[in-house]
């Protein structure tokens, strides 16, 4: 390679020396990326160099997600104090609440390894009064139709309070799962978490984006035994083994 003298130059020498090219929309320092499912709404990290991207059964993305956050620390992006309540395959952060509704996301896998503790979490949502739930499953890789019994157990469960359960940026594979069980109509799905929420009445819309004083408030725990906040013995999709005994 050479300068606009004819003299020859190292290549590093060239990398060295050119202007810095601008940041990729959404990157943030060190790395790490954020794909966003609708303007300013918080939304996926993508995998770092190095993660494993491959397929596996029923395109399940084979991505090892990396936790930014600990069950007592803050998400980043989401504003200080917010709690990421998670095991080693499934992530649920609370975003922002209002009243009785409350925005929540779901980070990772949604099956049997994980649906003990969605339960758990879920429950506490539950317990404190939140009976119009919202869904953020943009970071959502994996459900199947044991994740789709929690979803569908806690539909139901909402809906006997008079509430309602709505999911938000729902990934093609998500997609898919709802369409071919015929779940689509039970599961409204809509494309942003904004849109999600103007559905709700006007007076029960947490601020969205979250602001950074937004602050849940939500228990780590159930304070009722799984059975009894989920009503084990009436909830026709609460996940059981398929013996029919209780998982």
């Amino acid at each position: 390679m050479n300068d606009h003298r004819g003299n020859r130059i190292r290549r590093g020498d060239a990398r060295r020396d050119a202007p810095p090219q601008p940041e990729e929309e959404g990157a943030v320092p060190g790395g790490r990326t954020y794909d966003h499912c609708a303007k300013g709404a918080p939304g996926r990290r993508s995998a770092r160099p190095g993660e494993d991207t491959g397929f596996g059964i029923l395109g399940r993305p084979q991505i090892r997600i990396v936790r930014d956050a600990q069950s007592t620390g803050s998400v980043p992006g989401d504003g200080g104090g917010v709690r990421s309540r998670e095991n080693d395959r499934l992530a649920i952060t609370p975003l922002t609440v209002r009243d009785e509704c409350a925005v929540i996301r779901f980070s990772g896998e949604l099956d049997r390894g994980s649906e003990e503790f969605y339960l758990d979490r879920i429950g506490a949502v539950i317990a404190t009064g939140y009976r119009h739930l919202v869904l953020d499953v943009t970071a959502l890789v994996f459900c199947d139709s044991r994740g789709l019994n929690c979803l569908l157990a806690l539909r139901w469960l909402l809906q006997r309070r008079e509430g309602s359960l709505l999911l938000a940026c729902v990934g093609r594979r998500l997609a898919a799962v709802l369409a071919l069980t015929g779940s689509t109509e039970m599961l409204p799905v809509f494309s942003s978490v904004s849109e999600a929420l103007r559905s709700l009445p006007a007076d029960q819309r947490p601020d969205w984006p979250p602001t950074e004083s937004a602050d849940p408030n939500i228990p780590l725990h159930s304070p009722e035994p799984l059975e009894t906040s989920w009503q084990k013995d009436a909830n026709p999709h609460f996940p059981r083994d398929p013996e029919g005994r209780d998982s």
